[in-house]
């Protein structure tokens, strides 16, 4: 049976509401448009549709309903209801990913840092190509995490007692996998640029600037996604600090075995690890905001 799109939605909500309320049965308190799916007091949902509506899936036999003493719908969805739910939050998600694709296929994260820096010539063949699926392999899923983070958001505006902690679960799997992804691609540079020069030092700014570039683009990712909370500022990051971290923590190994004596570090006043001076940090911010960057450019320490 084909529902409208009004009925498509009320049956989200139902479903929703099902899952967030534990079970409970919805009474359904029309008004002069719409009304509210009603979970014991606890919770209420508005919707538009009307009980013709309620009528047409009980039909469909994707809820089941009963009349209370006061003459209002009650009911819950069947399992063939909440199959044809997760079939719609398919679609939308397909539709989704279609979106997220249109969007970021002109300049992905990958194709950027494949064109600044691991098409350098520097980088052994096999290095580069390793290099090149380890960050198509986390944009992927960033951008998966992005969309899955989305729904969840788009969902939980149906039931708004359940916003705050279900977009916050999402937002910190997004962001725990963001910050990964930054740290990981730093130190993976580092190695693959290390095992094809045998040799870090002399690369040493190249690998703090594609460092910030992940970090930057990262970032940029993760604007797309509008349920999240508005990203902290460049240097309290952690996004880009531990990437800073991850990637300063590497060079001086790379002193250590070419033998040569290692400047002083920059080490952050309140943690004691290897970071960036204010005005490199202040100038990597800038670029990362506007996009200026251009290979080795860096503010000097």
């Amino acid at each position: 049976m084909d529902l409208s799109e009004e009925q498509n939605r009320i049956l989200l909500a139902i479903v929703a509401g099902h899952w967030a309320s534990q079970g409970q049965e919805f009474t359904f308190e029309p008004a002069e448009s719409g009304g509210q799916l009603d979970y014991s007091h606890a919770r209420r949902v508005d919707i538009s549709g009307n009980r013709e509506d309620f009528v047409e899936l009980a039909k469909a036999r994707l809820i089941i309903t009963r009349s209370n003493p006061q003459g209002m719908i009650c009911g819950g969805p069947t399992q063939d209801g909440i199959t044809r739910a997760a079939e719609i939050g398919g679609d939308c998600q397909r539709q989704m990913e279609a979106k997220f694709a249109t969007l970021q296929g002109r300049l992905t994260i990958t194709k950027t840092l494949k064109g600044a820096y691991y098409d350098t010539g520097l980088l052994a063949a096999s290095r580069r190509d390793h290099l090149e699926k380890i960050v198509r392999d986390g944009e992927t899923k960033l951008r998966k995490l992005l969309v899955c983070a989305d729904l969840h958001f788009r969902g939980c505006q149906l039931i708004e007692r359940e916003f705050d902690c279900k977009t916050a679960r999402e937002g910190v799997r997004v962001l725990t996998f963001a910050e990964q992804f930054a740290t990981q691609g730093a130190l993976q540079f580092a190695d693959g640029l290390l095992a094809s020069q045998a040799r870090l030092v002399a690369h040493k700014e190249m690998v703090r600037s594609s460092t910030t570039r992940l970090a930057g683009e990262i970032r940029n990712a993760l604007r797309t996604m509008t349920s999240l909370a508005p990203l902290l500022p460049w240097r309290k990051d952690p996004i880009v600090q531990h990437a800073i971290t991850a990637c300063e923590d590497r060079i001086p190994e790379a002193y250590a075995q070419e033998g040569i004596l290692e400047p002083k570090p920059f080490l952050d006043a309140g943690t004691g690890h290897r970071t960036w001076p204010p005005l490199v940090q202040a100038w990597e911010a800038l670029r990362a905001e506007t996009s200026r960057y251009s290979l080795g450019a860096r503010a000097p320490a």
